[in-house]
C-alpha cells in the first residue's frame, strides 16, 4: 500500500486546499471578477457551459453542472432574473426550456472564458501533452466510478 499522501485519493482531496491560497489572495483575479459581477460558483458554471455549448435543455444543463434540477431552477432564475439568461420552451418537447445566454450574458462568458484559460495554465505548467491526456481519461473514469454514470456521455447530453 503506498503511503497516504501518494495515493490518488488523497492527492484529489487535497486540491480544494492547493486552491484555496489562489482563491484567498485579494488580488486574484477570478475573486475580483466574482465580485464584480456578483456570481456563485454554481452560477460561473452555467455561464461558462452555455457559452461553450450554446443552448441547451435545463435537464443537460443541471447534469453538465452537477446540480439537481430543482436547484438549477432557482438559480436560472435569478440569472434571467439579472438578465443573464432566458428559458424558452422546447420545441420538441413543451414541458421542457432550453436555457440560452443574452447578449450580456455571452459578454460575460468571454470573461469567464479568459479567466478559466488563465486558471488553466496554471494548472497544467510543466505537465506534458501526454500527462494532461492521462489525467483528464483518469480524472474521467474516477467521476464515472464515483457517481455510476459516463462523464462523456453526461457532458454530451
Amino acid at each position: 500500500m503506498p503511503g497516504l499522501a501518494r495515493r490518488p485519493t488523497w492527492r484529489l482531496r487535497a486540491l480544494p486546499q492547493a486552491w484555496q491560497p489562489l482563491s484567498a489572495q485579494p488580488a486574484w483575479q477570478r475573486r475580483r471578477v466574482w465580485r464584480r459581477h456578483d456570481l456563485t460558483l454554481t452560477q460561473w458554471r452555467i455561464i461558462g457551459e452555455l457559452g461553450l455549448r450554446g443552448g441547451v435543455s435545463q435537464v443537460a444543463l443541471a447534469n453538465a453542472v452537477d446540480s439537481d434540477p430543482m436547484t438549477l431552477s432557482g438559480v436560472l432564475r435569478r440569472l434571467e432574473d439579472r438578465g443573464l439568461v432566458t428559458r424558452d420552451a422546447d420545441p420538441k418537447d413543451s414541458r421542457a426550456k432550453i436555457v440560452s445566454l443574452t447578449a450580456a450574458g455571452e459578454d460575460l462568458f468571454g470573461t469567464v472564458e479568459a479567466l478559466g484559460g488563465e486558471i488553466y495554465k496554471i494548472a497544467i505548467a510543466g505537465m506534458s501533452q501526454e500527462d494532461i491526456d492521462a489525467l483528464s481519461g483518469g480524472l474521467a473514469r474516477v467521476r464515472d466510478n464515483l457517481t455510476g454514470s459516463d462523464a462523456d456521455q453526461k457532458e454530451i447530453a
